[in-house]
């Protein structure tokens, strides 16, 4: 799956709302990295699909919302706007945004202290691809019934509830 989000997703949900609560950066480079956006419901029908479909066996799927071009910065934007939380305005370049991580990395190696972000986190956040769903669609028939806009407005119920 892609970048799977929804009630209680940890990586895509809680930790980017908890950081812009707290007016932390979570924009490296601007936000131009392509995030591969799952709402959960869409990961749930194609793994149903992909269990009982008689063309399934032996192929790899790739899943997600359908979109091939949302960038973080649009993402980040969305979710905060659905949970009412302040929008992203601070981003870091890559190479600091880089160095910062190496940082992070080595006091977390060395401490119980868990970083904001991690050298991981910004090469992932740096990306410029998702994934190709050319073969979930055309043997499984696999569309997406949540687009990113459904889910967000799906997520602003569920976190009022």
């Amino acid at each position: 799956p892609g970048d799977v989000y929804g009630p209680g997703s940890e990586p895509w949900v809680n930790r980017p709302l908890a950081m812009m609560r707290k007016r932390l950066p979570v924009l490296v480079d601007g936000g131009r990295g392509l995030i591969a956006h799952c709402w959960i419901d869409n990961l749930v029908d194609a793994l149903v699909l992909a269990s009982t479909h008689t063309d399934a066996p032996g192929h790899i799927f790739q899943v997600h919302d359908g979109s091939d071009s949302t960038t973080y910065r649009q993402y980040f934007r969305e979710l905060a706007r659905t949970a009412g939380a302040p929008k992203p305005r601070l981003a870091l370049p890559y190479g600091p945004a880089l160095m910062l991580g190496r940082l992070f990395d080595e006091v977390a190696a060395r401490t119980s202290i868990e970083p904001p972000f991690s050298t991981a986190a910004v090469r992932f956040l740096s990306r410029r691809a998702t994934y190709c769903m050319r073969t979930t669609r055309n043997i499984l028939g696999f569309e997406p019934s949540v687009d990113l806009q459904e889910g967000m407005a799906r997520l602003r119920y569920l976190l009022r509830t």
